[in-house]
């Protein structure tokens, strides 16, 4: 390929995602002036570009997560909410535990009914 097919494919991979910026700062903006949902899917639909590019641009990633209060990075767990979900999980395991134990001893004495029939 010559230098300059080359320089042309540079050119025009840096001009598609200079308007792509363009686009999703527009589509941001315009989301939040209409007061729309701003998530990684409406800005990409609204912008035309695709939510894996939106992930690898930082500006974009940090702006979007900042903007979406319902964004699952957004919600603070502290180390005494994990404490609480560790102990209520432990025990519906040994809830859970316990109700197995309790069907395969039911089992059994079925079992053991049947065969004497």
């Amino acid at each position: 390929m010559s230098k300059n097919k080359t320089i042309g494919l540079i050119n025009a991979a840096k001009k598609k995602n200079q308007d792509a910026i363009f686009r999703v700062e527009a589509a941001i903006n315009q989301m939040l002036s209409n007061k729309k949902i701003i998530n990684f899917s409406t800005v990409s639909k609204t912008a035309k570009v695709s939510r894996a590019w939106l992930y690898k641009q930082p500006k974009f990633k940090d702006q979007i997560i900042k903007l979406n209060p319902n964004n699952s990075i957004n919600k603070t767990t502290t180390k005494e909410n994990k404490l609480h979900m560790y102990k209520k999980l432990k025990d519906r395991i040994r809830q859970l535990n316990n109700e197995n134990m309790e069907l395969k001893k039911q089992i059994e004495i079925l079992y053991g009914k049947l065969y004497q029939n």
